[in-house]
Order: C-alpha cells, then sequence, then structure tokens
C-alpha cells in the first residue's frame, strides 16, 4: 500500500505543480521508481471515462490495483521479499 501511496503522491504533486526533493526519496523507497516512473505508472493504469467497470468495481479500486500490479511488475522479486 505505502508503493500505491508513493505514486498517488508523485502523480498529485506534479499536477500540482510542486515536487519536493523528498517525492524522489520516498518513490524509490517505497515503490522502487523515479518520481517520472511513477507518474507514468499512474497515467498508464489510469481507468478511462467509459470504460466498463469489472465486476462491478469502482475506477477508482481499479486504478489502484492496476498501480499495485504495475509496481509489483517493475520491484525484483528478492527485494519484494525483503
Amino acid at each position: 500500500e505505502l508503493a500505491v501511496g508513493a505514486v498517488f503522491a508523485a502523480k498529485a504533486r506534479t499536477h500540482a505543480g510542486h515536487v519536493p526533493a523528498h517525492t524522489e526519496v520516498a518513490t524509490r523507497a517505497f515503490a522502487e521508481l523515479s518520481v517520472v516512473e511513477a507518474v507514468a505508472a499512474a497515467d498508464g493504469t489510469a481507468v478511462l471515462a467509459g470504460t466498463p467497470a469489472g465486476a462491478g468495481t469502482p475506477a477508482y479500486e481499479q486504478w489502484r490495483e492496476r498501480i499495485r500490479r504495475r509496481v509489483a511488475a517493475a520491484v525484483p522479486a528478492n527485494s519484494a521479499a525483503g
């Protein structure tokens, strides 16, 4: 969940135009992504308007799950266990 939160924070801060230096530290620590990679993960997993809900799952929850999967795929298996 920390990785998802770090991705959300990086996206929100970038959108707001204010990305403090500690954002890079946090995204690397929690998601093993740079801010640029985290924003790309958020954008690349967005659920577009009009996309059918997956088994009644709200779009926001679908987006969170997509980010979770994207981050998990980016983290090497040995560091995910530690």
